[in-house]
């Protein structure tokens, strides 16, 4: 049984997946197996990852081709349900990893008796190659329910990609299928579970921003967050004082992220009318004022004017 279980979802990225897969391939520590699912992407995808894996032997592999595309979410859950490793990494298809990235995600997670070890990020962008290394907590290890906090408070990214997870975390957990944003709605939940989180400060990951990618594309089917972002607001709902209002500020934040991209993205705004109309009944001024309160931002003057007039909102990005 090998100690880690790498799941990589791919669609539609010729053009990336062969650094993708060298790099995983390329890794120092070598205890590991590769699940790469296909979602029936209508490129050169699948055959180039397929050679490219079975080009080795000293990696055991899983190959998955699904019959129709369902989008990164039930890819993940394939290779969630799949995976027999001890622990579980996921890395995206057009994103490469650093060489010893296992290996120090292993050390950490065996020091420090922790269920998840988060690495630091370098986001690059495709356009013009410059590059910046996303914030994160501080280095040490915490408790699940106060890397939560950092969470809601702003001291992390949602990026699912940069952890190593004890599989166990995901008995009776899964992605949301069918709903895009899908980091920022599971992690709270996955990091609630853990009993220990360790934090390190390497940069192990490398994030490309693709102008092509679905998170720069708009989709309507972005409304389907705001069922999960309410599911969130009674979930967390155990939170109180400084605790409640991180967890409502990240959900309100989260609400401003859909609304931005269907103003910012749709091309008239009719098409983009329910989303904003939706988040708008969603959010609560009362919430918006006791945040700005808290907590003054330009976030909370957005949300504002979405309140006041979301044509006013939606023209304010044209």
């Amino acid at each position: 049984m090998p100690k880690i279980s790498v799941i990589i979802p791919a669609y539609n990225v010729e053009k990336h997946i062969e650094k993708c897969i060298n790099s995983v391939l390329n890794q120092t520590y070598r205890d590991y197996e590769i699940i790469f699912i296909d979602d029936k992407s209508p490129d050169r995808t699948k055959e180039i990852a397929v050679e490219l894996l079975k080009s080795q032997t000293q990696i055991p592999y899983k190959i998955i081709l699904k019959e129709r595309n369902e989008g990164i979410s039930s890819a993940r859950n394939t290779g969630i349900e799949n995976a027999t490793g001890k622990y579980v990494i996921f890395i995206d298809s057009d994103d490469w990893i650093d060489k010893e990235m296992f290996q120090v995600l292993i050390d950490s997670a065996t020091s420090a008796n922790a269920e998840i070890v988060v690495s630091r990020v370098r986001e690059v962008h495709e356009s013009n190659r410059k590059s910046k290394i996303l914030k994160s907590a501080n280095p040490g290890v915490i408790s699940g329910e106060q890397a939560v906090l950092e969470l809601f408070s702003g001291k992390l990214h949602a990026h699912i990609c940069k952890m190593l997870f004890s599989t166990s975390l995901f008995v009776n957990i899964r992605f949301p299928v069918g709903i895009v944003y899908e980091d920022m709605l599971i992690v709270p939940y996955i990091l609630a579970r853990a009993k220990k989180v360790c934090f390190i400060d390497d940069v192990m990951y490398n994030y490309l921003q693709r102008l092509g990618s679905i998170t720069k594309s708009f989709n309507p089917n972005i409304i389907k967050v705001c069922n999960e972002l309410r599911k969130m607001k009674d979930d967390f709902a155990y939170l109180r004082g400084k605790g409640r209002q991180a967890s409502m500020r990240y959900i309100y934040l989260n609400y401003l992220i859909l609304v931005e991209q269907a103003a910012i993205l749709s091309p008239s705004y009719e098409m983009a009318e329910l989303v904003l109309l939706t988040c708008r009944n969603d959010i609560k001024t009362p919430i918006i004022y006791n945040q700005f309160t808290y907590k003054p931002s330009r976030s909370m003057l957005l949300l504002l004017l979405l309140k006041v007039s979301p044509k006013l909102f939606y023209k304010r990005y044209k």
